[in-house]
């Protein structure tokens, strides 16, 4: 009730400011209840209430008590915030740099307090020229400062404003270089840290003026990556995670130090006690019947030459983790080794402990392209037999891992899955028995997984007695509010676009769900009933013609093969949506590749009507397309694309050209020879290449 009286912060910001014989407890609660009512509150303010307020908690911003600062610094964030901000309150940061000039340790500690607040919370909303330059020469003579707390603040501020805006210092970088450099020995953990932080900052914003520095730079993270203090370590390696992002220098740059760093990476890989526990991984329990809990269900992602006589799961377990991070950058070097590699970690699948099998199924899935590719007669039936039994595995990190790798070497394998289908799905079922919440979500990927990869193979009535019933036992089970579901949607629609008409004996009751799907669940249901649709033909339109559905079918992308010609008077008005979509840089990898090959199907039956649009578009949807792993739709989406380049061949000269360039004329004319005679003919008279 007394939150909706605007006279209520008020008496809030005098108990902060006013009342300092009051324990700092209850000053501090009354603070934090003024910043939520600034939060929820401010725009309802009258003009004096809300200048009442900055005046008296700005009053504050020296007190005595760190607590009392610190508060004062929150709600003056705040309001910056709220205000979008500061040019409601011009006076506040050419005030909090004047008290920067003051003696008083306490008024230059609450200063620098709220101004660090104020450039990470409002970074962005701040003019670089007016308001930030003038501040970073006074920031910058505080890295000296006798206080450890100024020093951490002060470099914490310059990092604040770096990550969102690199300008602000461009006009004092060489101080900046030098004062950071100065804190190089420093044993405050805070300075240390936030060292780091710079050092990773600099490589993105201004890699030229540190690239002079950065051997020695490189040895000093070396160091602090191996800090026993775990947030300087953390900070330490952002460091190798951005300079890593750099290709182009990375290589050059940390050849000469490779013989240190790995070492140092790999040691800190390993788990910490604390780790273990926090993991509940140091001990052989099997909790596979446990059920989850809310909070379980939650995505995980793994942290990124094992010592063969090491008994200690926790380094053993590090080396393993170790040898699937460099699968994919270092697949080259690692490949002559794979041979005792593979082996080696088919034997680690039965370690004693639960940790050491878990990343061995994640690593044996780095490598199962090679097996598949290069050693299926020695490794493919191991790996898949061994990856089945840790499916079973009586503990549930196990299970997670070893069901996600084996959905891997499903995709890897595609047909040669085939003849171990009555194996694959007697394990899977007997999974959905004992598998929690947590690990059914991963359950349906793999189930899924299988459909895609084997196709109509799964449509023999042995494989389909064995795999429906427990998959309809959960359709039917689940509500439509359940975390289940939408996994569920998934596998259902790819199992049944491989059964075909198998299916049919089990469509009624799911075509009759997804009609009653709301928007939650709309884009996926729709992708379910383009499935059924394309698997059962003729045998759906009993149950399509009960409802509208046809004019949602309309909407789905898989139209545009259906269709066909028929496409060709919506062509025009879909198009520029989907060039949009194939355009963007940062778009989500699934998204781009649906779209690519929907503009490769569009063309199919509407060449004429998209090919003078190539150019738009080509570049974009084959990067996309070539992820892809080589399948129908694929297939289906280069073949418009061929047909629309034959109608519009100035659409992908420059492509063809620029590559020619890049590779140089003496190699181009050399790969060119190994062509045949016409298609060297037709290169040379379409593209003139």
């Amino acid at each position: 009730m007394l939150n909706g009286h605007q006279s209520f912060c008020c008496y809030l910001v005098h108990i902060l400011s006013g009342m300092k014989e009051e324990q700092e407890a209850s000053r501090s609660l009354a603070g934090l209840i003024l910043k939520n009512n600034v939060r929820s509150q401010w725009t309802k303010y009258p003009d004096d209430v809300r200048e009442f307020v900055k005046t008296n908690t700005l009053a504050s911003i020296a007190d005595p008590s760190p607590l009392i600062r610190a508060t004062v610094g929150i709600i003056i964030t705040t309001i910056v915030v709220e205000e979008n901000g500061v040019g409601h309150w011009p006076t506040l940061l050419p005030y909090l740099g004047h008290l920067l000039d003051q003696p008083d340790p306490n008024m230059q500690e609450g200063s620098m307090g709220a101004i660090q607040k104020i450039f990470e919370d409002s970074g962005d909303r701040l003019d670089t020229e007016q308001h930030v330059h003038p501040l970073m020469p006074k920031i910058l003579s505080f890295f000296s400062s006798e206080s450890a707390k100024m020093r951490g603040l002060s470099m914490n501020s310059v990092n604040s404003i770096l990550m969102i805006n690199n300008d602000p210092i461009s006009a004092v970088i060489d101080e900046f270089l030098q004062q950071l450099f100065g804190r190089a020995h420093d044993q405050d953990p805070e300075v240390q840290k936030q060292l780091c932080r710079s050092l990773t900052l600099l490589l993105d914003s201004h890699f030229e003026k540190l690239a002079p520095h950065l051997p020695n730079v490189i040895d000093y993270i070396i160091m602090k990556t191996q800090d026993p203090n775990e947030n300087i370590a953390v900070e330490a390696c952002e460091f190798w995670l951005s300079l890593a992002e750099n290709s182009d220098v990375c290589k050059e740059l940390l050849s000469p130090f490779l013989g240190k760093l790995i070492p140092v990476l790999i040691k800190c890989m390993r788990y910490s006690e604390s780790d273990i526990i926090a993991l509940k991984g140091n001990c052989d329990e099997e909790d596979a019947m446990i059920p989850d809990r809310d909070e379980d269900i939650k995505p995980r992602f793994h942290k990124s030459k094992v010592a063969a006589g090491q008994v200690n799961g926790e380094v053993k377990e590090s080396g393993i983790l170790a040898l699937g991070a460099v699968a994919e950058g270092c697949m080259n070097g690692i490949t002559p080794h794979l041979h005792e590699l593979i082996p080696f970690l088919l034997n680690m699948l039965d370690d004693k402990k639960p940790l050491v099998r878990s990343i061995t199924c994640w690593t044996l899935s780095r490598y199962c392209s090679w097996v598949v590719d290069e050693a299926r007669d020695l490794y493919f039936e191991q790996t898949l037999k061994g990856l089945l039994v840790r499916v079973l595995d009586g503990n549930k990190r196990v299970q997670e891992a070893a069901c996600s790798a084996f959905a891997t070497v499903e995709e890897e394998g595609g047909d040669f899955i085939a003849p171990y289908l009555s194996d694959i799905l007697q394990t899977l079922v007997q999974a959905f028995g004992i598998y929690q919440a947590k690990n059914l979500l991963i359950l349906y990927d793999a189930v899924g997984t299988l459909a895609n990869s084997v196709g109509n193979a799964l449509s023999q009535p042995a494989y389909v007695q064995v795999l429906m019933p427990p998959l309809m036992e959960k359709w039917q089970r689940l509500g439509n509010d359940d975390k289940e579901l939408f996994p569920l949607l998934e596998c259902v629609s790819s199992v049944a676009s491989a059964m075909g008409i198998a299916f049919l004996p089990y469509c009624e009751p799911v075509y009759t769900r997804i009609i009653c799907f709301v928007q939650d669940y709309l884009i996926v249901a729709l992708d379910l009933l383009s499935g059924l649709a394309e698997s059962l033909g003729a045998h759906i339109e009993p149950l399509v013609g009960r409802n509208e559905v046809l004019q949602l079918l309309s909407l789905c992308a898989v139209m545009s093969l259906k269709m066909g010609a028929e496409m060709k008077q919506y062509v025009l008005s879909i198009l520029p949506h989907l060039i949009r979509v194939m355009n963007q840089k940062d778009g989500q990898r699934t998204l781009l590749e649906n779209t690519a090959i929907t503009i490769g199907r569009l063309g199919t039956y509407c060449a004429e009507e998209v090919a003078p649009h190539l150019v738009t578009f080509i570049r974009p949807a084959c990067f996309s397309l070539r992820n892809i792993r080589d399948n129908a739709e694929k297939e289906s989406a280069f073949r418009g694309i061929c047909y629309m380049i034959n109608l519009n061949p100035s659409g992908v000269v420059n492509i063809l050209n620029g590559f020619r360039n890049q590779v140089g004329i003496e190699n181009w004319t050399a790969f060119t020879a190994q062509f045949p005679p016409p298609l060297r003919e037709r290169l040379a008279a379409q593209y003139n290449v």
